[in-house]
């Protein structure tokens, strides 16, 4: 029997996800979200939708709202 090409499941909860990736089209979409609504009105869910991943991504890669506000602000300063 030959072997088959084989999708995994990782530690995201992704299938065939890397992290690093899945971490920066988060940060891509949250910068995307935050421009368009403002740092006070966006959500994990607008984020999330923007990313094209589920919203228990976004949340288990930053924690909470305020980890991800944060990263976006230290990536943007840090340019």
């Amino acid at each position: 029997m030959a072997p088959t090409s084989r999708t995994t499941l990782t530690g995201t909860g992704t299938i065939g996800g890397d992290d690093a990736s899945t971490e920066e089209r988060i940060l891509d979409a949250a910068e995307t979200c935050m421009s368009r609504l403002g740092l006070r009105r966006v959500s994990m869910t607008d984020v999330a939708v923007q990313a094209g991943v589920s919203r228990g991504s976004v949340y288990f890669h930053f924690g909470d709202r305020s980890t991800l506000v944060d990263a976006v602000l230290t990536r943007v300063a840090t340019r």
